[in-house]
């Protein structure tokens, strides 16, 4: 296990916001400078083959992802205490993580020997076949923290549904009207939201509690809306794509209306990736002939993480992580009290990294590239305690 000392070496922080969003809005511009983060990085390894990427971590420090095997394929690991473990198969060659709670538990898709990918749950050892809904295949997209998963399955019609699985049993939570429905994120209290096909044929974002699914993207009238994540007070994070791949809109959705998130003025692009549960928002606004820019966004106010910045998550401290990119290498970075610092190991083997998940104690996960390869990482903030 190879483990390196890295200290931050940058501090950046340029924040603004425009007033096209309305009286809430104000501009903002300051540059911060403090104390830069020390953290040990370790490498995840892989299961014997070149490749480890990660899906996510846990409060307790556990890691889940994907990595190769010896043999070539692809198999879901967990990492914990300084050792990775193989979670297996249902089967076949093949294994998939799409995530992981504070229980342990993680779930994701599992090739069977006749070739179908179904969905798991991964528990102290075992992993139990999570089923169908009565088509060939089924593919988990979340878990949270009671064990239930969100997915999506085929049904006996050849359709796709988004499924609710809880307790050994899997639900068809239906559609808006129409014929699909796509799964995106879960919460604590079981909301799922995702995007279906309505009655008329147009995709809207939707939230399902308790049976009911309410159509969130109808509050932006005919527009295609995609529901990107929720988070544990209910809002949601909406997109609406066009046939314009330069031209994108974002929203957040609660029960009070939908606000638009709008960072830059002139900025066609803005990609809302990510929220935490004080309702702030992370993204990448995008233009045509200019660099693209990082935002944090909470109630009308942007601040610019600053240019080429991508951030990825953000903790309910406001702790935001991603990657920056200088000289056309990606490098990772935490953003924290206005200040971005790269967090890049200053070993040169080591081409690109990037953050991509941050849990409540301040560890991050992300990757980073040797040459070709990647690996999975894990930065620990200096003294606390080493797995």
């Amino acid at each position: 296990m190879k483990q390196c000392l890295i200290l931050g070496l940058m501090a950046l922080a340029i924040s603004a916001c425009n007033d096209s969003a309305g009286p809430t809005t104000s501009l903002r511009a300051d540059l911060v400078t403090s104390p830069l983060p020390s953290y040990q990085m370790i490498d995840l390894e892989t299961l014997g083959g070149f490749y480890s990427g990660v899906s996510g971590i846990n409060n307790r420090g556990q890691v889940a992802g994907t990595s190769t095997t010896a043999d070539g394929f692809a198999h879901g690991y967990v990492w914990e205490q300084g050792a990775m473990q193989d979670l297996g198969t249902l089967g076949g060659t093949l294994t998939y993580v799409a995530g992981i709670n504070d229980a342990g538990q993680l779930t994701g898709e599992s090739f069977a020997p006749d070739g179908n990918s179904h969905g798991f749950l991964w528990e102290g050892g075992v992993m139990t076949d999570l089923g169908t809904l009565g088509g060939w295949s089924s593919t988990p997209t979340a878990i949270n923290a009671s064990g239930q998963v969100t997915g999506q399955s085929v049904t006996p019609e050849g359709l796709i549904h988004t499924f609710l699985w809880e307790n050994g049993t899997m639900l068809d939570i239906g559609t808006l009207g129409g014929t699909r429905a796509f799964p995106a994120d879960i919460n604590e209290a079981g909301q799922i939201v995702g995007t279906s096909e309505t009655s008329t044929g147009v995709y809207h974002a939707f939230r399902w509690q308790q049976g009911e699914m309410l159509d969130i993207g109808a509050s932006l009238g005919d527009l295609v809306t995609l529901a990107v994540a929720v988070n544990e007070n209910g809002q949601v994070i909406l997109s609406t794509p066009t046939a314009e791949t330069d031209v994108q809109r974002s929203f957040l959705w609660d029960d009070r209306g939908v606000r638009e998130i709008l960072p830059v003025p002139g900025y066609a692009r803005v990609d809302a990736v990510a929220l935490n549960d004080q309702g702030q928002v992370v993204g990448i606004a995008r233009n045509t002939g200019l660099p693209d820019l990082g935002f944090l966004w909470q109630d009308g106010v942007t601040t610019l993480l600053g240019p080429r910045v991508m951030p990825r998550a953000i903790s309910n401290l406001g702790e935001i992580v991603g990657s920056h990119q200088q000289t056309g290498d990606q490098r990772a970075f935490i953003w924290r009290n206005g200040v971005l610092s790269d967090i890049h190991p200053a070993d040169p083997a080591y081409t690109n990294s990037v953050a991509l998940a941050i849990n409540a104690n301040g560890w991050i996960t992300g990757y980073v590239s040797i040459g070709m390869p990647t690996h999975g990482f894990l930065w620990i903030p200096q003294g606390a305690a080493v797995p």
